[in-house]
C-alpha cells in the first residue's frame, strides 16, 4: 500500500537525522526557490492540475522539456546534477515535483545527493523501495509531492524533510520529516517554507500552502487566487483556457501587499529577498540579475479526453546579455500531450 510506504519512509527520514547531524558545516547554502501548486479534484473535468515555477541561478544549465525516448519520462532534465524538479513517467503516470526548503543549516556537499534525483527515482520506479534509496543517501531539505495521475480520482502523497533552524552552538542540527495525503477538492501550494522550524506538522494539515504558521504570504495569495479561478470555471472548460488562467497567476509579481514572511533564513541581501516575495514569479531585475524564475510548467489532466497536457516554457531567454532595456524574455508555451491509455500499454 502506497500510504504505508510513505509513513515508513517518513520514519526512515527521521532516523537519518542522526547520521546527517554528524556532517560538518562545509558547503555553502543550497540555492533554489521554486513554487508548486497542486489541485486535486477541484473541478469535475480536471482531476489533476499542477503548476510549477523553477527559481534558480540564471547560469545553471538545464535541458529543454521533452519526452525522453530512452526513459519515457517527460521532464526538463537538470544538466548540472542530472535530476529534475518535476517529471512524469509517460508509460505509467507516475509523477513527482519538488521544491527546496529554506534553512541556515549547511551540509557537506561532497556527501549530498541532488534532490532532483529523488524526483527521478519516484517517477521512474514509484515509491516501492524508497526506504533503501534514502538509507544510502543524504539530501538537503525538501518538499515533494508524488503519486500516479492517470486516473479520474488520483491520489498524491506529500513528504517533507527539514532541519530545525534553532541550533545551539556546538549542537548538531535536529532533522525532522512528515508526510500526508493531499486532500481532494483543495488547492495545495508550497515554496521553501520550513515546517520543522515552527511546529513539525505536515504542511498539508493546514490549507493554503500548509499550516497557518508556516505558509508564506505569496503561497497563501496563490492558493486563494487559484481556488477562486477553478471555482469560476464553466462545467466544460477548455484546457487552453485553464492553462492561460493558471499561467497568469504563476507569472504574477509586484502584487500589492505581499512581503517576505516573518521567519526567513536569508540567502540573499535583504532588498533581494523582498523582490523574491512579491508574487509567485521572480523576474529578471537590474538590481537582481543572477537569480529568478528560469522556467515554468503547467500540467492539466483532462478527464473527458483522458489526456494529460504538459505545458512548458523557458522564462530565462537572453540572460547572458540582459540589460534594463533588453531584459530576459519568456519563451512561447509549448505542449506535450500524453494519453492516459499509455498506462494500460505499459502492462
Amino acid at each position: 500500500c502506497q500510504i504505508i510506504v510513505v509513513w515508513a519512509l517518513a520514519a526512515q527520514l527521521h532516523e537519518d537525522s542522526l547520521r546527517q547531524a554528524a556532517l560538518g558545516e562545509a558547503s555553502c547554502l543550497p540555492l533554489g526557490m521554486c513554487i508548486l501548486l497542486i489541485a486535486l479534484g477541484c473541478h469535475p473535468a480536471i482531476p489533476f492540475l499542477c503548476a510549477h515555477n523553477r527559481d534558480e541561478s540564471r547560469d545553471r544549465p538545464c535541458g529543454d522539456d521533452k519526452l525522453e525516448p530512452d526513459t519515457q519520462i517527460v521532464c526538463g532534465r537538470d544538466s548540472q546534477a542530472g535530476g529534475m524538479v518535476l517529471g512524469l513517467q509517460s508509460a505509467t503516470g507516475d509523477f513527482a515535483a519538488l521544491t527546496n526548503c529554506r534553512t541556515h543549516v549547511k551540509q557537506d556537499k561532497d556527501v549530498l545527493t541532488s534532490r532532483g534525483r529523488l524526483v527521478e527515482r519516484l517517477v521512474a520506479e514509484g515509491p516501492s523501495g524508497l526506504e533503501d534509496f534514502f538509507r544510502s543517501r543524504t539530501f538537503d531539505g525538501f518538499h515533494i509531492v508524488f503519486g500516479n495521475v492517470y486516473d479520474a480520482a488520483p491520489r498524491l502523497q506529500y513528504l517533507w524533510k527539514a532541519p530545525a533552524d534553532c541550533v545551539v552552538d556546538g549542537e548538531p542540527a535536529q532533522w525532522h520529516s512528515g508526510s500526508s495525503d493531499l486532500q481532494g477538492g483543495r488547492v495545495f501550494v508550497v515554496s521553501n517554507e520550513n515546517p520543522a522550524s515552527v511546529s513539525g506538522r505536515s504542511f498539508a494539515d493546514g490549507g493554503a500552502g500548509g499550516s497557518a504558521d508556516c505558509a508564506w504570504p505569496k503561497c497563501r495569495w496563490l492558493e486563494r487566487r487559484a481556488a477562486d479561478f477553478l471555482k469560476a470555471l464553466p462545467a466544460d472548460p477548455k484546457v487552453d483556457d485553464i492553462q492561460v488562467g493558471i499561467s497568469r497567476l504563476m507569472e504574477a509579481y509586484d502584487v500589492p501587499g505581499l512581503e517576505p514572511p516573518a521567519r526567513l533564513p536569508f540567502w540573499f541581501r535583504s532588498e533581494e529577498e523582498v523582490l523574491l516575495h512579491t508574487g509567485p514569479f521572480a523576474p529578471w531585475r537590474p538590481s537582481f540579475k543572477s537569480f529568478g524564475t528560469v522556467s515554468q510548467r503547467v500540467m492539466i489532466s483532462d478527464g473527458c479526453t483522458q489526456e494529460l497536457n504538459y505545458f512548458h516554457r523557458s522564462t530565462n531567454i537572453g540572460w547572458e546579455t540582459a540589460t534594463p532595456e533588453h531584459p530576459t524574455r519568456c519563451g512561447e508555451w509549448e505542449r506535450i500531450r500524453v494519453p492516459w491509455a499509455r498506462r494500460a500499454d505499459a502492462g
